[in-house]
C-alpha cells in the first residue's frame, strides 16, 4: 500500500497585519487591494512573512518537522515542489544541506510545470510509479518537499490572491500501512492559463468565471471513478485562494463549507503547501476510514484532486 508515513511543516511564525494599511502598503499591497482581500468574502487578515530564513532554510525546518522519519530507513528519491521558476543553484544548495542533515545521498529532481497544482501531479507521478514497481527495494520511499519564497513585493499579490512564504515536507511510503492511504489522484489542466499571471486579460477572466465550475468537475470525476459519493467525504483539505471560491463549489456540490478546510485568515496562499498543511490541521479530528479529498488549484489552469483515506 502506497501513502504519506509523515508530514513536516515549515510556517514563519513572523505573520503581517493586512488590516494594517502601512504594513500591507511596505508589501507592495494597494488599499483597493487591501479592502478587497480582508472582506468577509475573501477572509484575509495575516499573512506569514519569512525575512530570515533562506528557501533551503525553510525547507530544512519543514524537514526536520517529520519527526525522525526521515532516519528510520533511506530516502531513495527526493523531488523538490516549487511554483516560482527559480534558478537551479537554490536545489543543488538544498540538496546539499538535506544530505547533510540525512547523513545519506539520493536521487533529487524538481517539479514546478503546473504552478500550485504541482504537488498533486507529484503526488500522481510517484504513486504510479512505485504502484508500477511494487517490491522494488530500490525505491520505496520518496521525499516530496513544496516550498516556496515571495521575492519582491510586487509578487504577494496574485489575481484573487495573496501568496504567502512557507515550506511542507511528505514523506511516501510503500509499505502495508502507511498513516495516511493514497487511494488516487487526478489532474485536469485548461490550457488557455497555461502561462500563469502572464496569460491574456481574456484568458484570466474566463479563468475566474469557470473555475469553480472546473473544480466541481474534477471533484465529481474522482469520486465516480472510486465509486464514491459526496458524503463519503469527511473534509476537502483545500488551496488557500480565497473564502469566496471555496463557497462557490461548497454550494455547487451541495455540502457544508464547514467540510472545507483552510486556514486563510493566518497563512494566506502558500503555493503548493496548503493542501497538506490543512490535512494536518483535521487529522486528529479524523477517525480510521475517513476519507479527505485534497484539492489544488494553479493559476496555470490546473485542477489536482488527490483522494486519501485515514
Amino acid at each position: 500500500m502506497i501513502g504519506i508515513e509523515g508530514l513536516g511543516i515549515y510556517t514563519p511564525q513572523n505573520r503581517k497585519d493586512l488590516r494594517d494599511i502601512e504594513v500591507a502598503n511596505s508589501l507592495g499591497i494597494s488599499e483597493e487591494d487591501i479592502r478587497r482581500f480582508t472582506s468577509k468574502d475573501y477572509g484575509f487578515s495575516l499573512l506569514p512573512v519569512e525575512e530570515k530564513l533562506s528557501i533551503s532554510e525553510m525547507a530544512i525546518e519543514a524537514v526536520k518537522d517529520l519527526n525522525n522519519c526521515c532516519h528510520k530507513q533511506p530516502i531513495d528519491l527526493v523531488i523538490f515542489i516549487h511554483a516560482f521558476p527559480y534558478p537551479s543553484h537554490y536545489w543543488i544548495e538544498l540538496s546539499k544541506k538535506l544530505k547533510g542533515l540525512l547523513n545519506q545521498d539520493f536521487l533529487w529532481h524538481t517539479m514546478s510545470h503546473l504552478s500550485c497544482t504541482t504537488l498533486i501531479a507529484a503526488l500522481h507521478t510517484v504513486n504510479r510509479y512505485l504502484s508500477n514497481h511494487q517490491g522494488d527495494p530500490m525505491l520505496s520511499r520518496v521525499l516530496l518537499i513544496c516550498v516556496d519564497k515571495v521575492e519582491g513585493s510586487q509578487n504577494y499579490v496574485i489575481p484573487n490572491s495573496i501568496m504567502a512564504d512557507g515550506a511542507t515536507a511528505c514523506l511516501i511510503v510503500n509499505n502495508q500501512n502507511p498513516k495516511i492511504k493514497l487511494i488516487d489522484n487526478l489532474v485536469l489542466i485548461d490550457s488557455r492559463t497555461y502561462l500563469g499571471v502572464q496569460s491574456s486579460k481574456a484568458a484570466l477572466n474566463w479563468f475566474d468565471l469557470t473555475i469553480s465550475s472546473f473544480i466541481r468537475k474534477s471533484i465529481e470525476k474522482i469520486l465516480t471513478e472510486n465509486d464514491l459519493e459526496i458524503d463519503d467525504i469527511k473534509f476537502f483539505a483545500v488551496s488557500n485562494i480565497n473564502k469566496k471560491l471555496w463557497s462557490y463549489v461548497a454550494r455547487s456540490i451541495n455540502v457544508s463549507q464547514e467540510k472545507f478546510i483552510t486556514n486563510i485568515s493566518i497563512n494566506g496562499h502558500s503555493y503548493n503547501s496548503d493542501p497538506l498543511v490543512n490535512l494536518a490541521s483535521v487529522y486528529n479530528l479524523t477517525l480510521p476510514g475517513d476519507k479527505v479529498l485534497l484539492i489544488s488549484v494553479g493559476l496555470g489552469g490546473a485542477v489536482g484532486c488527490s483522494l486519501v483515506e485515514i
